[in-house]
């Protein structure tokens, strides 16, 4: 059993020497950064970046898309701009609970000069593994201690000092260095997953653009080979009605019972639901029990863009209901569902929703207008094949979603448990 504070709980194999109980400045230092001047800021993009808090993730690491565009032709002091490979941390941070304060992140190697400003604090004179003080640094209980002895409620800040204070261990170079290659390549792994994630949410993205006829055409920039003849166009109202959600229910009603009732974000959150997006309510004869195949419309948003967004139930579990905030429409008619689902949330379908919504500082949508909007249908067979295409590609986003989640819940305990945790 390893010794509390003294050694990690899980080791690699050979290591037995005691790891050393320290403070974070015996083995590096923090350099502070410069105030720079936002009359030289500018909106038009160019190869100068200020780098800001903004620029490290939750958890650490950089991320881009952020920071302060800088004026080109202003003459630059070589000590405040950071070299490729540089490691910085957040000094400051805008949420009350410092979500990001004391978090690392490495410069990019790439064509931007990026810049070190006064709320960051760039680490230099190393005395140890590079990787593994990266590490360290993302470890959430360091990040804590940091956290505790910040200044600030509604905006939190550390300094130099504080950090350089902050108690930890450190194993011989050896050690660090079999630890660093060891989350190097977990974080590798993430990477190379969440790459993959997102290339295919982007395809998803471009195909429900290209594979649904845009509004006032009559068939798809892309279609599958063998595929011809324009699609038929009919009103929501043509080939289905609606149905309304929970009525006349009070708190009390929720959360118990052995009924239950799809919940407003299962059915934002979702192009198709199922029993696992619900919740319990007491059975009542007297409401619309949802059936296979039903699809449901969120009624309001804070925002025009997201009102009326769909989701199409695949379930036949019985003595469910649809929450008051969301209404049902059923079909007279059958429709390939996965086809349906993805029609309902493609950019064109999305257009014609949003134009309906009313309202300033919230927005609604009236399930009688919905009814009045038309859609294309093409003929059972392409149907199906849209549809199996989106729902293999859905499959395999979902698969990458749980392949990070897994690796982020291993890496998430690899924290916990090899590396020495601080009273």
């Amino acid at each position: 059993m390893a010794q509390k504070n003294k050694n990690p709980e899980v080791r690699f194999k050979g290591f037995t020497e005691d790891w050393k109980p320290t403070v974070l400045g015996s083995f590096v230092d923090l350099e502070n950064g410069f105030a720079f001047k936002s009359r030289f800021f500018q909106d038009d993009k160019s190869k100068v970046l200020v780098l800001t808090p903004g620029n490290v993730n939750i958890g650490g690491g950089f991320q881009h898309g952020k920071g302060q565009y800088y004026n080109p032709k202003k003459e630059l002091t070589n000590r405040f701009v950071f070299k490729p490979d540089d490691i910085f941390v957040t000094m400051t941070d805008l949420t009350p609970t410092g979500q990001t304060l004391g978090l690392p992140a490495i410069v990019p190697n790439d064509e931007m000069t990026y810049l070190h400003n006064q709320r960051l604090g760039k680490l230099i004179n190393y005395k140890c593994d590079k990787t593994f003080l990266f590490h360290l640094l993302c470890n959430p209980k360091f990040q804590k201690q940091i956290v505790l002895t910040s200044s600030g409620t509604t905006v939190k800040h550390t300094s130099p000092n504080k950090i350089l204070n902050t108690k930890t261990s450190f194993p011989n170079p050896t050690e660090q260095k079999k630890i660093g290659a060891f989350f190097q390549n977990l974080d590798s792994l993430i990477t190379q997953h969440q790459k993959k994630h997102d290339k295919l949410a982007i395809l998803k993205k471009a195909m429900l653009d290209k594979m649904f006829p845009k509004n006032g055409v009559v068939v798809p920039e892309i279609r599958f080979k063998g595929f011809t003849g324009d699609w038929e166009e009919k009103e929501l109202g043509e080939i289905g009605y609606t149905y309304t959600g929970l009525s006349g229910k009070t708190k009390v009603d929720f959360g118990q019972g052995k009924g239950k009732y799809v919940t407003y974000m299962g059915v934002f959150n979702n192009p198709i639901s199922t029993i696992n997006m619900t919740d319990l309510v007491e059975i009542d004869n007297t409401q619309n029990e949802v059936n296979y195949g039903d699809i449901f419309f969120t009624t309001s948003s804070e925002t025009a863009d997201e009102v009326g967004m769909s989701s199409v139930w695949l379930s036949e579990d019985r003595n469910v209901y649809l929450n008051s905030f969301c209404f049902g429409y059923r079909l007279y008619e059958k429709l390939d569902y996965y086809y349906l689902s993805n029609l309902l949330r493609s950019p064109s379908f999305r257009k014609k929703i949003s134009f309906l919504a009313q309202g300033i500082s919230r927005f609604n949508i009236s399930k009688n207008k919905v009814k009045e909007i038309s859609i294309n249908i093409p003929r059972p067979a392409e149907q199906q094949k849209i549809g199996e295409y989106f729902k293999n590609l859905d499959k395999q986003i979902a698969l990458h979603q749980i392949q990070l989640e897994k690796l982020n819940n291993i890496k998430k305990a690899c924290f916990t448990k090899m590396f020495v945790a601080q009273d």
